[in-house]
């Protein structure tokens, strides 16, 4: 008897390689196969919905897109759970990093627009900060899922990090490429598994996940079959069911033909 998965699947380092905007024919070949044998697939990702690439969205082959590590899910173009940032919490952020002697600046990733303090590349319609009031005048309302530091930037104050793990969850990534992200208290990749599968009601026996980055880490380690990309580093391809080829050699695709065949 086949066995129907659900298919969770980072998108950057694995669904397509960094940098790389589009999808190898392979890798989307091998997820309309996956469906055709009755499985699902999500994507998930810990960038907000704003910073999903419309193409992603847009895709076919999906049946739903975790964002911004569980705090919005989104299954066939409609959305059905929702955790954003309190006001008072985007307010405090806003003071910490002006009060920061090396501010490099901060990227605030909602489920519509980027709110960016400082000069960023990112996708998403964007929206510039200016004052440390902004969310409660200019920006009151927004939406936002998580927040992150420029790419290579030095690291904040390590007293500016402590008080930042106080509130939220933070993943620092102290290896190519330097950058901090937060998200509310809870929240992670494995948590938007569990969420998505009580919300649809999947049987998380059949749960997959493929990913290749820290921020991996949770839902690697909550799915029962758990997939390391050849470009993780060794602390992720230690906790994996197996490692699959790398992002450039369609490792997505490898792994799905591995497992329904």
């Amino acid at each position: 008897m086949e066995k129907t998965y659900s298919f969770f699947i980072d998108i950057d380092g694995t669904l397509k390689p960094r940098g790389r905007k589009d999808i190898s024919e392979q890798v989307l070949r091998s997820l309309a196969y996956a469906r055709s044998k009755g499985c699902k697939i999500f994507i998930n990702t810990a960038r907000s919905y704003a910073n999903v690439p419309t193409s992603l969205k847009d895709l076919a082959d999906i049946d739903g897109i975790c964002c911004g590590c569980g705090t919005a899910i989104v299954s066939h173009g409609k959305p059905i759970y929702s955790r954003f940032i309190p006001e008072d919490q985007l307010n405090l952020l806003l003071d910490l990093f002006f009060k920061e002697e090396e501010m490099n600046g901060l990227c605030f990733e909602g489920y519509e627009n980027m709110y960016l303090l400082g000069d960023f590349s990112v996708g998403g319609p964007k929206k510039y900060i200016t004052s440390k009031d902004d969310f409660k005048t200019v920006f009151k309302g927004a939406a936002v899922q998580k927040f992150a530091t420029p790419a290579n930037a030095p690291f904040p104050s390590e007293a500016l990090l402590t008080e930042l793990r106080r509130i939220f969850d933070l993943y620092e990534y102290r290896y190519p490429p330097y950058y901090v992200e937060g998200v509310p208290k809870g929240y992670g990749k494995g948590h938007a598994i569990k969420l998505t599968e009580e919300i649809l009601g999947l049987d998380h026996g059949l749960t997959v996940a493929i990913g290749d980055s820290l921020n991996d880490l949770s839902m690697l380690t909550y799915a029962p079959t758990s997939v390391a990309m050849g470009n993780s580093p060794d602390d992720i391809k230690k906790i994996a069911t197996f490692v699959t080829e790398t992002d450039e050699n369609d490792g997505v695709a490898d792994a799905i033909y591995k497992l329904l065949n």
